[in-house]
């Protein structure tokens, strides 16, 4: 496919997976955002009752700590919350790191 042809396959900072993923999506209009994996828990629920529970567990709190770290959000008590302000939900979404070789880390 000529699509493939202005890839630059040789970048020294392993940004050709992107283009490539990028190429493929815009040449068959998918958005990558979309795509699931089966191995890959779609809830809390699925995470916690997988075989890879213990990992999921690790991961999500190692990923809390860093956003902690980072000063993206500081918790605060209920009680505290000023009276007609809504609190912020959030959910995990889980996603199985690969390597290089697509192997899962």
């Amino acid at each position: 496919m000529e699509i493939f042809g202005t890839l630059d396959l040789g970048d020294a900072e392993g940004n050709c997976i992107d283009q490539a993923l990028s190429a493929i999506s815009e040449m068959l209009q998918i958005d990558p955002s979309t795509l699931e994996f089966k191995d890959e828990p779609r809830s809390w629920k699925e995470a916690k009752g997988s075989a890879d529970a213990k990992c999921w567990e690790e991961g999500y709190h190692d990923k809390l700590k860093s956003l902690k770290e980072m000063g993206v959000y500081k918790l605060i008590p209920r009680s505290d919350v000023p009276q007609g302000h809504k609190i912020r939900k959030g959910m995990p979404i889980f996603r199985i790191k690969h390597d290089e070789m697509g192997k899962a880390i």
